[in-house]
């Protein structure tokens, strides 16, 4: 990259080296400064800036396969080169298939032979056919006739035996009825009682609840009258003690000491018989008396509705009604067994004439059939199907002539061309699929510790000066055996230019969150005065800009000053510019 830019004497010469070259190709002219030279260009954009050390490596294949012919044959046309860009399912060659297609030619006659045979063989056994057919038909008509003759007399004895079972069945449904009437009065009987008694059954339980309820407050009432007389006599006897106190220490009848001490004597005395009185109150009252009562009143009730002879009545009708139903029942089975035994005899009769037409049918049916299923008209049918099977296969084997790509990729290889032999021993044509974009770089044993599955890595492409973002998606668990290296796999996004694989690659480690701007090294060009510059275009004009430079690797370097983003960097041509130049921008 000693190029200077100033039309120092380097460059004088190495156009003066063009320019004779040039001519001595026969080419027009040598290129002038009026001419406008093509570059390549990028906007100049932020983005993470690397960090550590740089690692090679190169664009690899995300699935590299060998394609093989399934037929050994001669390889006819092939329709790709190595470098082709193709798609899944496109033709990549085919192989010469003449010898097949005679063969399926010769297969075909023969199918047309055995169908030939197969119709002389079905005309001279149409005619017998033909009369087995109508012997057929009418051994068919009748059969058809037998069935409907013996149909008819089933019928009419039926229908005179549904008359009279008919009867016998009105008069069981009549008495059915008449019992189902008898068990619902029954039913109802039983309910209204059984609600009767539950009524009564409920009204002695209330009764029952309402003396419990009228014992025990009765008695709580008498506990607390009790414990209320036990405390107002301690209170008496507390009263009386400090009574007795207060007299002993007095020398007056008057002293307020023993006043007081009376008084609560007093009060004491008096809150004793009130709690007698309420305790005598509480005794005799009359809540539990009337509540027993209602209790006895009740179980009376309860009594008297279970004794009642409703339901035994209601009881009596059924055993009547179904002795009527029992009686009808047995009527029945008289009569339907009387009925049966005559239908069973019509039907015998009526089953023995349909019997021989059958057999006079089956017979006309078998000879029929021995003539369908003539033993010459199905070695015909295998010999033509036979044939047929052949084509199909000859046809199957001139289809894999034809060899299609199964993934879509690029050549890379073809090991075989039109004439020479190949077969599915050996494959003859190499894809490989760059979709996804990968590529594979070497890690020492002293830095692989730092590499992480899913880490961000900036891959640089010198060939075609663009630089891609990635992430590791994986890492080779051994080390190579020559070099010691690791080799990592990184998953790039795409860019604009197309990528081939073993293309030279340069990864690095980015900073996260660290932006700059970082441009391809060949895009950096050293002046005369030993300071660095690019090329950025305006306006379709080359300018040189200065620029300064801080962290560099093979591949590319951070620019600290000099550029802005948006510029149009030159990654491409730029060996050729001078300052001022016309240029034309390519894809």
């Amino acid at each position: 990259m000693l190029k200077p830019k100033h039309r120092g004497p380097i460059a004088v010469g190495i156009l003066i080296m063009m320019s004779l070259y040039l001519t001595g190709c026969g080419a027009k002219a040598a290129v002038t400064p009026q001419q406008q030279l093509s570059v390549k260009t990028v906007k100049v954009a932020l983005a993470d800036l690397p960090a550590g050390e740089a690692y090679l490596g190169s664009i690899t294949p995300y699935v590299q396969t060998v394609v093989s012919s399934s037929l050994s044959g001669i390889i006819a046309t092939l329709n790709v080169r190595v470098g082709d860009k193709i798609q899944a399912g496109q033709s990549l060659a085919s192989l010469n298939t003449d010898l097949l297609q005679a063969q399926k030619n010769q297969a075909v006659a023969n199918a047309e032979v055995a169908a030939s045979q197969q119709g002389a063989t079905s005309e001279s056994t149409q005619n017998s056919l033909s009369q087995a057919k109508a012997a057929l038909e009418t051994a068919e008509t009748n059969l058809a006739n037998a069935q409907t003759g013996a149909a008819s007399t089933v019928d009419a004895n039926q229908t005179a035996s549904a008359t009279q079972v008919s009867q016998v069945a009105s008069a069981v449904a009549a008495a059915q009825k008449a019992l189902v009437t008898a068990k619902a009065q029954l039913q109802n009987a039983t309910v209204n009682a059984q609600n009767d008694i539950t009524q009564k059954q409920s009204g002695l339980a209330s009764a029952q609840a309402n003396l419990t309820a009228a014992q025990q407050q009765q008695a709580a009432a008498i506990a607390a009258d009790q414990d209320n007389a036990l405390k107002a006599q301690d209170a008496i006897s507390t009263a009386e003690s400090q009574l007795a106190v207060a007299k002993q220490n007095s020398h007056s009848l008057t002293a307020p000491a023993l006043l007081a001490a009376q008084s609560a004597y007093d009060q004491a005395s008096i809150a004793y018989q009130g709690v007698l009185s309420k305790l005598k109150t509480d005794q005799a009252s009359g809540a539990v008396t009337t509540a027993q009562a209602a209790y006895d009143a009740a179980e009376s009730a309860l009594q008297a509705s279970q004794s009642s002879q409703t339901v035994v009545t209601a009881q009596a009708q059924v055993a009547q009604a179904q002795q009527t139903l029992d009686s009808a029942l047995t009527n029945q089975t008289s009569v339907t067994t009387q009925s049966q035994s005559t239908q069973n005899a019509t039907q015998t009769t009526a089953s023995n004439s349909i019997a021989a037409a059958k057999a006079a049918l089956q017979q006309a049916q078998v000879n029929y059939e021995s003539l369908l299923t003539n033993p010459l008209l199905k070695v015909n049918a295998a010999q033509l199907d036979a044939s047929q099977a052949g084509v199909e296969v000859i046809g199957a084997q001139i289809n894999q002539g034809e060899i299609d790509s199964p993934i879509s990729g690029y050549v890379v290889a073809i090991n075989a061309q039109p004439g020479q032999a190949v077969g599915p021993q050996g494959g003859f044509i190499t894809i490989a699929s760059m979709d996804p974009l990968t590529a594979t770089v070497d890690i020492p044993e002293t830095s692989i510790a730092s590499i992480k599955m899913g880490m961000p890595m900036d891959v640089t492409v010198p060939a075609v000066s663009e630089t891609l973002p990635g992430v590791v998606s994986a890492i080779h668990p051994q080390p190579d055996g020559t070099n010691k290296k690791y080799s990592i796999e990184i998953t790039l996004q795409k860019g604009q230019a197309t990528l081939l694989p073993s293309m030279r690659a340069e990864a690095q480690a980015v900073s996260q969150g660290a932006k700059g701007i970082v441009i391809p090294a060949d895009s950096v060009l050293t002046m005369q005065s030993g300071a660095l510059s690019v090329f950025v275009l305006k306006d379709g004009i080359a300018h040189s800009v200065v620029v300064k430079v801080g962290a560099m690797s093979g591949s590319v370097y951070e620019i600290t000053s000099g550029l802005n983003v948006d510029d149009q960097l030159v990654v491409q041509g730029q060996n050729l510019l001078s300052d001022g130049d016309k240029v034309k921008v390519i894809s």
